[in-house]
């Protein structure tokens, strides 16, 4: 099963299970899965996030500008 043995193997670990590349997204992508988010280097404590939708999902993003 797709989710079956990555739990604790972060990202790289299912994005190469899955095949890498177009390959993951497109399993992704048939599971519902329109893109991802992962946490950026910013300073401790901030939160702060960086989205990738994968190709053809864009129509699924709502971009809310910040203030």
């Amino acid at each position: 099963a797709i989710g079956s043995g990555i739990r604790g193997g972060g990202g790289a670990d299912l994005y190469n299970r899955l095949g890498g590349g177009k390959e993951a997204a497109d399993t992704l992508r048939q599971l519902g899965i329109p893109g991802i988010r992962y946490m950026d280097q910013g300073p401790v404590g901030k939160g702060t996030s960086n989205f990738v939708i994968f190709p053809g999902e864009e129509k699924k993003a709502k971009i809310i500008k910040r203030e």
